[in-house]
């Protein structure tokens, strides 16, 4: 559910009415332990304060409307139970209520029938769905038929349109998904899932841009360079905002390809040895660099490092030299697993700017650097492959 919900708050560039709106309550429960916080463009979060005397709160946020806001609300005394809540807040609105409940779980009730109607889709009607077991040809059009089924009880038309959107985004993402994971999608299922082309003609889209923007990459922005994809973009979609945010995920795109494609660069970002001194990878240059990308949490990783261990004793080819790098969060964690794995030569952290020019999307991950540093490998044979990659790194002269 926190994919679904993760990308509800896109605000857009060119909106109705700007003005500051307050989001205000009551708390039935204790408060005292009770946390929230209010967001308004992706994940930048304002804590809320709460008056624990009246067990109220009011919490002033600028947003241009009509849009949505995203309440994310927890307690200690409810460790698990968290509730994320869309609030969609109606053009020239100055206020709005959401009232709240901290018993044995955390619930909350939005004062606009329209706002309530939308929290109650993504917050009831889409977990259910999800978690039903029910076959892929009932769930993906369920998707949109619930969204169709609540916006006949809905009166404001861009309350209306954010949640039709926000439905076929959902299932156009989540076909997307089930595609790409292998699994077969039953024809009766598509039936009426808008493709890219179809969605950036809603009206909602203005709600959605940063979330739309993938799909339309995937299905539009075809070509065998940047420009060329850009301009099927733009020959497909007249919002130009839309187009403006494509067009920087196409550079940003462009350039992870670089770095991550055969003869790619070496991405020069800084990675940590255990004693906290900065080093480049550029450093490694004038011998092919074999990388291991893991972390400590990774079983795949860790039943890999006794084959690498004895690869790398045995090798006996001194123009390979052997960089293992950690994507763990937790520096302790990757120290600790360094100790009781015994692991001596060159160990590092990286961080997610690494990971992410490298596209490195399961581990463990090995790749082959030659010795200019570019890319000969993306894609290396592990250490438990034998002869495979014995035979791969010998050939290296």
């Amino acid at each position: 559910m926190k994919q679904l919900l993760s990308f509800i708050i896109t605000v857009c560039a060119v909106t109705s009415w700007a003005a500051p709106v307050t989001i205000k309550g009551k708390i039935d429960g204790n408060s005292q332990h009770l946390h929230i916080m209010v967001g308004t463009q992706g994940n930048n979060f304002e804590a809320v304060a709460i008056n624990t005397a009246t067990n109220t709160f009011s919490h002033t946020i600028d947003i241009n409307t009509p849009d949505a806001a995203y309440m994310h609300i927890s307690s200690k005394f409810l460790p698990g139970k968290d509730l994320s809540l869309p609030v969609f807040i109606p053009a020239k609105a100055s206020d709005i209520t959401v009232d709240i409940k901290a018993s044995n779980a955390i619930s909350a009730t939005c004062s606009d029938p329209n706002s309530q109607a939308i929290a109650s889709y993504i917050n009831d009607y889409l977990p259910r769905l999800f978690s039903s077991r029910k076959p892929l040809q009932y769930i993906l059009p369920a998707i949109t038929s619930g969204a169709d089924s609540i916006s006949m009880t809905m009166k404001n038309r861009d309350a209306i349109d954010y949640l039709q959107y926000y439905a076929h985004l959902n299932r156009s993402m989540t076909t997307s998904k089930f595609r790409y994971s292998q699994i077969r999608i039953p024809t009766e299922a598509l039936v009426g899932c808008m493709s890219a082309q179809d969605l950036v003609m809603m009206p909602g889209l203005k709600y959605f841009r940063e979330a739309s923007a993938p799909l339309v990459i995937q299905e539009i922005a075809i070509g065998s360079n940047l420009e060329s994809r850009l301009n099927r973009v733009k020959a497909a979609v007249a919002d130009t905002a839309l187009v403006a945010i494509i067009e920087q995920q196409l550079i940003e795109q462009e350039r992870i390809d670089n770095y991550s494609r055969v003869g790619g660069e070496m991405p020069d970002v800084p990675i940590i040895d255990p004693q906290g001194n900065e080093h480049r990878l550029t450093e490694f240059k004038g011998r092919y660099v074999y990388i291991d990308m893991w972390a400590s949490w990774c079983g795949p990783c860790n039943q890999e490092i006794p084959y690498l261990k004895e690869l790398e004793k045995t090798l006996g080819n001194d123009q390979v030299v052997f960089v293992s790098i950690s994507i763990d969060e937790d520096p302790d964690a990757w120290k600790a697993a360094i100790k009781r794995h015994n692991l001596t030569g060159n160990q590092f952290l990286g961080n997610e700017t690494l990971a992410t020019l490298l596209k490195v999307q399961g581990i463990p991950r090995f790749l082959i650097y030659d010795k200019e540093g570019r890319l000969l490998y993306p894609e290396a044979p592990r250490p438990s492959s034998g002869m495979t990659i014995r035979r791969i790194l010998n050939s290296l002269k």
